[in-house]
C-alpha cells in the first residue's frame, strides 16, 4: 500500500517510528525486526536524539539505502536561518547518508516569519536533492495557510491522528490542497479499552491495533506506529488485509475527543 505525494514520489502507507528508542541494542533489534517484517519507511527526528543510532543500525544490518525511505525533522531550536542547513547536514552525518527522503519541520510554532524562513531553507535543500520530499509536522490549517505564498507547498503534514484526536479539519484541508497526511501516535499509545474498538476487533478478527491502523489507511493516511516488540511490529505491519465497513468507519469517527497526546499545536511556541 502506497501514497503518492504531490511531487510524484510514493511512500508506504505503513512506516516505522523510532521515537524513544534510545540505545544501540534496542534500535538494532527493532530495525532488524521491522525490516525483516517488510517495513521500508523509518521515521526519526533531531528531537529524538537517536538519528545516529538509526544510522548505525542501518549500516550494521547492511540495509540497502536505496530500498528504504528515511524521514527526519528539524528541531525547533534549529529553525533559525543559520541553523537549518548546518543542523540538517549534521543529521545526514548521523544517519550515514547524503540525503533523506522526507524532511519535515517538527513544530511550526506561532511565528509566521520564522516558519517562512525555515521553510524556504527546506525548499533549497529540496532543490539540491538533499531532501527528496519536504513537509511539516504538527501543522494546523493556520500554519499551512502561511506557507501558501511560498514557491513550493508542503508535500506532507505529519500530525497526531488517532481515535481521540482525529484532526478532521486539518485532514480535510490537506486533502483539498494535495498534502499527504501522515499520522504519528496512530494508536493513541495503546489505549484499546473502548468497547466499540473491542467489538469491531472481534468482528473483523483482528487486533485493536490493526483495526485502528486500517481505519487510518482506509482514509489514505500514512501511519508510523512504534514498537520494540517483535509480535507487535509484525501485527502493526499486517494492515489492509480487510476492509472496515462504512458504517463502522463512521462509528469510530464519533469517538473523537479532540484531545492532544502532546503539545497543543494551536498554541505551542518556543
Amino acid at each position: 500500500m502506497e501514497k503518492k505525494l504531490s511531487n510524484g514520489k510514493h511512500i508506504p502507507l505503513v512506516g516505522f517510528g523510532v521515537y524513544r528508542l534510545s540505545d544501540a541494542a534496542s534500535m538494532e533489534q527493532a530495525i532488524a525486526a521491522a525490516y525483516q517484517t517488510g517495513y521500508r519507511m523509518f521515521d526519526t527526528a533531531q528531537m529524538y536524539k537517536n538519528e545516529e543510532l538509526l544510522g548505525q543500525a542501518i549500516d550494521k544490518l547492511n540495509i540497502d539505502r536505496n530500498q528504504i525511505i528515511l524521514t527526519t525533522k528539524i528541531a525547533p531550536q534549529n529553525m533559525s536561518e543559520k541553523n537549518v542547513r548546518s543542523s540538517f547536514l549534521e543529521s545526514l552525518r548521523k544517519l550515514k547518508t547524503d540525503y533523506v527522503d522526507i524532511l519535515l519541520i517538527h513544530w511550526p510554532g506561532q511565528d509566521k516569519e520564522r516558519l517562512l524562513s525555515c521553510w524556504n531553507e527546506l525548499i533549497q535543500l529540496y532543490k539540491e536533492g538533499k531532501a527528496k520530499a519536504i513537509g511539516v509536522s504538527n501543522a494546523m490549517v493556520q500554519h499551512l495557510e502561511w506557507l501558501e505564498e511560498c514557491e513550493i507547498a508542503p508535500m506532507i503534514d505529519q500530525i497526531e491522528v488517532n481515535i481521540k484526536n482525529q484532526q478532521k479539519t486539518v485532514c480535510a484541508f490537506c486533502k483539498k490542497h494535495g498534502i499527504a497526511v501522515q499520522a504519528w501516535s496512530p494508536l493513541a499509545r495503546g489505549q484499546f479499552d473502548n468497547p466499540l474498538i473491542q467489538t469491531l476487533s472481534n468482528k473483523y478478527n483482528c487486533t485493536p491495533a490493526q483495526l485502528l491502523l486500517t481505519w487510518n489507511t482506509q482514509k489514505e493516511i500514512s501511519v508510523i506506529p512504534k514498537s520494540s516488540h517483535l509480535e507487535r511490529i509484525q501485527e502493526n505491519f499486517n494492515v489492509g488485509s480487510f476492509v472496515i465497513e462504512e458504517e463502522d468507519m463512521h462509528k469510530i469517527d464519533k469517538l473523537d475527543q479532540y484531545k492532544d497526546m502532546s503539545y497543543n499545536p494551536y498554541t505551542y511556541d518556543y
